[in-house]
C-alpha cells in the first residue's frame, strides 16, 4: 500500500506541473491562432491590395490605348480625306488632258463617241480606287477595334489569373 499512496502522492505533485504545462499548450494554440489569423488578414489586405493595383494598371492601359486608337482613327480619316482630294485633282487632270487630246486630234465633244468611253472608264477606274481605299480604311479601322478588344480580354484573363491564384493561396494557409 505503500507504493500506492507513494504513487498517488507522486501523482499529485505532477498533477500541478501537467495543469501548467497544458495551460502553456493552450497559449502557445492561440497565439499560433492569433497569428494565424492576423496572417490570414494580412493576406486578404495584401491580395486585395494586388488586386486593386493589377485593375488600376489596367484602366490606364487601357485609357492609352484606347486613346492611341482614337488618334490612329484620325490619321485614317485625314489620310482619307487627302487620299480622296488627289484622287479627285487626278481625274479631273486626267479627263481635261483627255480632252484636250481628243480636241487636237479632231475627235471633240460628239456625243456618244468612243471618247465618252474611255473619259467614263477614267471615272470607273477612279471609283474603283476610291473603293479599294475605303476598304482599306474599313479594314485599318477594324483592326484597331479588335486590338482593344484584345486588350480587354487580356485585361479580364489577368484580373481572373490573379483571383484564381489569390484564392489558392488562401486556401493553402
Amino acid at each position: 500500500m505503500a507504493s500506492f499512496s507513494s504513487a498517488v502522492s507522486a501523482l499529485g505533485a505532477v498533477t500541478p506541473a501537467l495543469g501548467t504545462a497544458f495551460q502553456i499548450i493552450n497559449a502557445g494554440t492561440n497565439l499560433a491562432s492569433s497569428i494565424s489569423n492576423k496572417s490570414n488578414s494580412d493576406l486578404t489586405r495584401q491580395q486585395q491590395h494586388d488586386l486593386t493595383q493589377l485593375e488600376q494598371q489596367q484602366k490606364i492601359n487601357m485609357e492609352i490605348a484606347q486613346q492611341n486608337a482614337a488618334l490612329e482613327q484620325q490619321k485614317i480619316a485625314q489620310a482619307a480625306v487627302d487620299t480622296e482630294s488627289r484622287r479627285r485633282a487626278a481625274l479631273k487632270r486626267a479627263v481635261a488632258r483627255q480632252r484636250a487630246q481628243y480636241g487636237a486630234s479632231g475627235i471633240g465633244s460628239s456625243p456618244g463617241g468612243s471618247g465618252e468611253a474611255v473619259l467614263l472608264g477614267l471615272f470607273d477606274q477612279s471609283e474603283e480606287e476610291k473603293n479599294a481605299a475605303d476598304a482599306l480604311d474599313t479594314l485599318r479601322k477594324k483592326a484597331l477595334d479588335q486590338g482593344l478588344s484584345n486588350q480587354q480580354t487580356l485585361n479580364l484573363l489577368q484580373t481572373q489569373q490573379l483571383k484564381a491564384n489569390q484564392a489558392l493561396e488562401r486556401a493553402l494557409l
